[in-house]
């Protein structure tokens, strides 16, 4: 019944790397995949008073003699694990502090111990919640300081780095953007670079809020220029890069009618075109091909053909299986789920199953 690690000597994980490389990215992935909550600070924002509690003066007998004495409110950070857990019913999470060398002078004190003691004042964090922690290098951010040898010796140090091959995976997964996936494919080495100074940036970060941009203005049927891109993708020459290549793809997108590709329906000329075509005109008209829409649709009839198989075998049934599907996903949404992929995906998955469910009482199918 007790803990095999003692509490102090559960090291907290630090993820130090540069702006925009995906520490707390990695954060939420790894709650979603675990089912675990997540609870995440930026700790730039915080005072001493907002995060160790405001003090509360208490009537206290010691000895047959009341006094006042002083206590604390319990913190902020501390309580918002406890609201969690109760909204969603999770036992089990992790609490991230992100920029967590950029905290005030005051409030380094108790930062110490916090990552050794798991306590802020006399509350601690829940068992079962882990506590992670990310930081910029100095020479990336100017409100950022090096961590002492007495801070480091309580924690457990992981270097991020930029690696397209890496974020790659993660970007086909999340639905990035085919322009940008086919772009940094031809330019892989466009894909990260920060300026010393704050001289500009282009980062993972950046490619993916572009990404997301770029999605809504096309629904919207808005251009997206080079006064957009340079929005996100803050050095001048790979923003220019960028728009131009912007341009070719809407070309290739007009030249060999992508949608009445994606619709069932092609000519053979075509197909001789584009087999004679360079091999990054080849390359865009691929990620034209392979849309955000697709993806969703490939992971939608993955998971309905699971559901199909369980009612099958009767390990679900029709009857239940959607409302199960409703309140997995209304928990996934309570527990502030980022992957809007999956949340997209698992809606039409119940939407698709009530339809089903519907059809089969209409025809009264037991």
């Amino acid at each position: 019944g007790s803990l095999r690690i003692p509490a102090e000597q559960q090291r907290p994980l630090l993820l130090m790397g540069p702006p925009g490389v995906g520490k707390t990215a990695i954060l939420s992935q790894l709650a979603e995949e675990l089912g675990a909550g997540l609870v995440a600070y930026t700790m730039t924002h915080h005072t001493r008073q907002s995060a160790i509690g405001l003090p509360l003066i208490r009537e206290k007998t010691y000895g047959g003699k009341t006094c006042s004495a002083t206590e604390y409110t319990m913190s902020e950070i501390l309580a918002s694990i406890y609201d969690q857990m109760e909204q969603t019913g999770q036992k089990t999470g992790f609490l991230f502090l992100d920029e967590i060398n950029c905290v005030s002078e005051t409030l380094v004190p108790a930062m110490l111990q916090l990552l050794q003691k798991k306590e802020f004042g006399k509350y601690r964090v829940p068992e079962g919640w882990v506590i992670a922690a990310a930081g910029n290098p100095p020479e990336y951010n100017g409100s950022a300081r090096r961590f002492d040898a007495a801070t480091m010796d309580r924690v457990r140090l992981l270097e991020v780095e930029a690696d397209y091959a890496v974020w790659r995976s993660y970007a086909l997964a999340r639905g990035v953007h085919p322009a940008v996936m086919s772009f940094l494919e031809l330019e892989p080495e466009r894909f990260y670079r920060v300026e010393p100074h704050g001289h500009g940036a282009v980062t993972a970060r950046g490619w993916e809020d572009l990404s997301e941009l770029m999605q809504v203005y096309e629904s919207l049927g808005i251009p997206v220029d080079r006064q957009v891109v340079e929005q996100y993708l803050q050095l001048p020459q790979v923003a220019s890069d960028f728009a131009n290549y912007l341009q070719l793809y809407d070309k290739y997108k007009q030249v060999y009618r992508v949608d009445e590709l994606l619709s069932g329906t092609w000519e053979p000329v075509r197909a001789s075109e584009l087999r004679d075509a360079p091999f990054d005109e080849k390359l865009g008209v691929l990620g034209l091909l392979l849309s955000r829409d697709a993806y969703r649709l490939d992971a939608l009839t993955d998971a309905l053909h699971a559901d199909l198989l369980a009612i099958r075998e009767g390990e679900k049934a029709i009857a239940s299986l959607p409302d199960e599907k409703r309140t997995a996903l209304a928990d996934k949404r309570n527990g502030g789920s980022s992957d809007k992929d999956a949340l997209y995906v698992a809606s039409r998955e119940v939407e698709r199953l009530d339809a089903y469910r519907q059809a089969l009482t209409l025809e009264k199918v037991p």
